[in-house]
């Protein structure tokens, strides 16, 4: 365990030197530059493509602060049955069985430790491949693409997850944000 901590860290400290904070607009124009729709059943349920997108760049201030080389951790219960927290961070439910409360505790037997890359905080335990952990690696890529400035790989795997991000990744601060407020200096 100790090895990967030091490797995260010197993959951290090799990506200083690459590492932007990218403004909310900026983030804005280039998600806008994309195809985010929605699906029909969340527009039913009221959820604009607008909207929607305000909640992910909101997920991104809460979780990274725009930074384009974050990388964390946490800390996931597998044994629990409650359904995911929101809040600083949390794992969520939804098709692969994800269900996992996040705890703030050490690892243990029934634990395990996720590292989450990049602006939008992708996991190397479903996202992406590390060397720390198996991973179906939806996205495929390895999880050090996730933390340089160039945030079009994370970009294109937003783009491959956007039907499930609704479920696994709003923070809950972001739950009521609306467009017309939250870009409205944009």
């Amino acid at each position: 365990m100790r090895i990967f901590v030091v490797s995260v860290l010197v993959a951290v400290a090799l990506t200083l030197a690459e590492s932007r904070i990218v403004s909310k607009c900026d983030l804005k124009r280039q998600l806008e530059e994309i195809s985010l729709n929605i699906s029909e059943k969340a527009r039913e349920k009221g959820l604009t493509n607008e909207d929607y997108m305000a909640k992910i760049v909101c997920h991104v201030e809460k979780s990274t602060g725009f930074n384009t080389s974050a990388v964390s951790q946490q800390v996931i219960d597998k044994t629990s049955t409650e359904p995911p927290r929101r809040g600083k961070r949390a794992a969520g439910g939804g098709k692969f069985g994800l269900a996992h409360y996040m705890t703030q505790t050490t690892p243990g037997p029934a634990t395990s430790l996720w590292t989450l890359y990049g602006i939008f905080q992708w996991s190397d335990h479903l996202i992406c491949s590390s060397d720390a952990s198996p991973s179906p690696n939806i996205c495929e890529m390895s999880c050090t693409n996730f933390i340089d400035d160039d945030i079009s790989d994370d970009i294109e795997c937003l783009q491959i997850l956007k039907r499930k991000l609704i479920t696994i990744l709003f923070q809950r601060e972001c739950y009521s944000v609306t467009a017309t407020e939250y870009f409205a200096e944009c």
